[in-house]
């Protein structure tokens, strides 16, 4: 896929491009299956305790 062509259009190299693929996959895993399994866990930690008042606590303290 060809660069944009205009005179403010940034020279990137081999590896600024490689760098912004990685960015990107990890954005993308990290916003899909990471949370995915997150929210499959909490949920699973929900159903298993049957008290939502401590298991809130204990996921959200830092």
């Amino acid at each position: 896929m060809p660069g944009l062509q205009h005179a403010l259009a940034l020279r990137k190299d081999r590896d600024q491009r490689a760098r912004e693929r990685f960015t990107s996959s990890m954005r993308a895993w990290v916003l899909t299956d990471l949370a995915g399994q997150m929210q499959a866990d909490y949920n699973e930690g929900l159903e298993a305790s049957g008290n939502t008042m401590t298991l809130v606590r204990r996921f959200t303290s830092f």
